[in-house]
């Protein structure tokens, strides 16, 4: 019986022992084999050096289980249950949203007294914003205060973000009937 559980699903990372359940994001994990004598271990830690989230080692990784999206994984020795236990995680290193899942496509018309929020996917991830080539007016790109002095996009231009809080992009019009295309991804 494994003495650690550990599941994906959904960018979720929960581990289940005899004690805790613990509930993280899966991007702020990785796993890392190692081997001394007859022993081949794994640790799992945070990528940021963050005291308040716990690591795990053990000696012996069949003491782990992994489960990802529901299925469990039988690691065939500790390296394979680590490069198993990485590629489910992903990585945001740097907002990096390597292996993203979902993708973010749509057509927005913009007002011109409020900003439009962009999306409302308060996840990390990446995104286009292409000014509608029949705009005549600016588009003003920037955050939930973007105004006339913010970013232009001209009609037919792009600009490409990559953020920790995709719901953070606004954009606003300066004038009646503009309009943006965006597309996108992250990671869940």
């Amino acid at each position: 019986m494994a003495a650690l559980t550990f599941t994906i699903a959904d960018g979720h990372l929960t581990i289940g022992s005899a004690n805790r359940t613990y509930d993280y994001a899966s991007t702020d994990y990785r796993a890392k084999a190692w081997r001394n004598g007859d022993r081949d271990g794994i640790k799992i830690y945070p990528l940021v050096g963050d005291e308040n989230k716990p690591r795990w080692s053990v000696d012996n990784f069949a003491e782990m289980s992994l489960v990802i999206d529901g299925i469990a994984y039988s690691a065939a020795s500790a390296t394979d249950f680590a490069e198993a236990f990485n590629a489910a995680c992903g990585t945001n290193l740097g907002y990096n949203t390597q292996y993203c899942q979902h993708i973010i496509s749509d057509h927005l018309p913009l007002d011109t007294s409020v900003p439009t929020q962009i999306t409302t996917i308060a996840k990390a991830g990446y995104i286009t914003i292409t000014g509608n080539a029949e705009n005549t007016g600016v588009v003003y790109v920037g955050d939930v205060d973007v105004d006339n002095d913010s970013y232009n996009l001209a009609a037919g231009s792009s600009v490409f973000m990559e953020l920790d809080d995709l719901s953070k992009i606004y954009c606003y019009a300066s004038e009646a009937s503009q309009s943006v295309d965006i597309v996108g991804a992250y990671k869940y």
